[in-house]
């Protein structure tokens, strides 16, 4: 008998907070492999050791309550010409993460939608965007 396996793309998330995390693990499940980093040095480490990434989603603060994460995203651009998505409370933070070199933006409620538009993702669930605090 053989068996299909299905390849998932790949997706880094630079996010700090757990609630956001755990909302895209529920609402992505079986249709993106996520590789989470919640710190500077995380997201480096998760970027090197994973080089078959399709996608990377942004935060804007990520050690800090200020925009901290502008030098990843010019880091990653520098090797990385996949879509990466600027996500976060803060519209100022996104449109100065677009300024750096990702290329989409959206608010953090929106992430899994912005991911299914890009990577033409097909849900396995009805997807919910509840508002997160």
């Amino acid at each position: 008998m053989d068996t299909v396996t299905t390849v998932v793309p790949k997706v880094l998330v630079l996010e700090d907070a757990l609630d956001t995390c755990g909302l895209l693990k529920l609402q992505l499940e079986g249709e993106a492999e996520l590789v989470f980093a919640n710190s500077i040095e995380e997201a480096r480490k998760n970027f090197t050791e994973n080089p078959e990434i399709a996608a990377i989603v942004v935060d804007g603060c990520l050690s800090s309550d200020t925009l901290d994460t502008e030098p990843l995203v010019r880091e990653f651009r520098a090797t990385f010409h996949g879509p990466m998505i600027a996500s976060s409370g803060d519209p100022y933070h996104r449109q100065q993460l677009i300024n750096v070199g990702c290329n989409y933006e959206c608010a953090k409620e929106c992430i899994a939608i912005k991911l299914r538009e890009i990577l033409d993702l097909k849900p396995s669930l009805p997807l919910q965007s509840p508002v997160l605090t």
